[in-house]
């Protein structure tokens, strides 16, 4: 890892991928939140860069703007073709795992979002925890994770 990279943790790694295989494998509706998009990309084969060196996107602590695909399931849930998202990261995705899509980039090219072909996954680099009660479009990423949850748990 980058020497940016502390308090690892020698087990978490493990734990996080077999709980991504297993959500996949079930096809489960969720929606990956930084981290978390991370290790769904490695699920899937892909790779990381280890540190996102900052220039005029403040990945590491900030606000900054993405912008989503016209067409994806991200943008169909945001309804915006930019949004303003909250960022904490210093890692990001390199090569793109199988059977993900890129969704959404800043404008320094980072991959900001990711779907599945398959499987019910979305997946965020950013915190729309941090700001879902004062943004929409944070918000509207949990609504419809608990749609997603409740059409699945309706045909079983």
């Amino acid at each position: 890892p980058a020497p940016e990279t502390t308090g690892t943790v020698a087990f978490q790694d493990d734990l996080d991928l077999g709980v991504t295989r297993a959500v996949l494998d079930h096809e489960l509706p969720t929606l990956a939140i930084c981290r978390g998009m991370q290790v769904l990309n490695v699920a899937l084969g892909g790779s990381l860069t280890q540190h996102v060196v900052e220039e005029d996107t403040p990945h590491h602590n900030g606000i900054h703007s993405v912008d989503v695909t016209a067409g994806s399931r991200l943008h169909a849930i945001v309804g915006a073709e930019t949004i303003d998202v909250s960022s904490y990261h210093h890692q990001a995705i390199d090569r793109l795992g199988a059977g993900l899509s890129v969704t959404a980039v800043a404008a320094d090219g980072v991959v900001e979002a990711v779907e599945h072909s398959r499987a019910d996954v979305i997946a965020v680099q950013w915190h729309p925890e941090d700001r879902h009660a004062t943004s929409a479009t944070d918000a509207a990423l949990f609504a419809d994770l608990v749609d997603r949850a409740r059409k699945r748990k309706e045909t079983r």
